[in-house]
Order: structure tokens, then C-alpha cells, then sequence
């Protein structure tokens, strides 16, 4: 018994085709995210520094910040790896 060649328009009806385009669509737009958010973790005690420029001797002092951004930013470490597995189970 030979198979019923679908027409184009047909493919495009499947029930299943749209969602599965999107939810590919969605699994590779949240991996990226979820690695820079592993690299900001990673990377908190550059981004919780504030250069201020002192401007009588023209020169730059580096502080940190006195909020608790670099704590903030370092736990963007431990749920980068989720959003990102998040993204690769959509993904499959």
C-alpha cells in the first residue's frame, strides 16, 4: 500500500508542527540566557565595582559597590545552569 503524498499546504495543518517550532524557537533563545547569566555570576566581583572619577588630580578610584549587588549577582552562578537546562530539555 503506497503512502498519501501530503501537498504543502497539508504539511503545514499537522497539529503538532507549530508548537513544536515554537517551543525549539523558545529552548534556543533561553540557553543563551541562562549561559550569560552563569558568566555574570562568575564574573560578579567585576560588574559589583564602581569607578569614580575624582576630578582635582584627575584620577579613578575603584570601590565596591555598598550594596549587596555582588551577592546578587553571584547567585545568577547557580540558576544560570537550571535556565540552561531549562533551554536544552525544550530544545529536544
Amino acid at each position: 500500500m503506497k503512502r498519501q503524498q501530503l501537498s504543502y499546504r497539508q504539511r503545514l495543518y499537522i497539529p503538532c508542527m507549530w508548537p513544536t517550532c515554537a517551543m525549539c524557537i523558545f529552548g534556543l533563545v533561553i540557553f543563551p540566557a541562562g549561559f550569560s547569566m552563569v558568566v555574570m555570576g562568575y564574573l560578579a566581583e567585576c560588574f559589583s565595582q564602581t569607578d569614580v572619577n575624582d576630578s582635582p588630580t584627575n584620577s579613578s578610584v575603584i570601590f565596591d559597590d555598598p550594596s549587596c549587588l555582588h551577592y546578587q549577582l553571584r547567585k545568577l552562578s547557580y540558576i544560570g545552569p537550571l535556565v540552561m537546562a531549562i533551554g536544552m530539555m525544550d530544545h529536544m
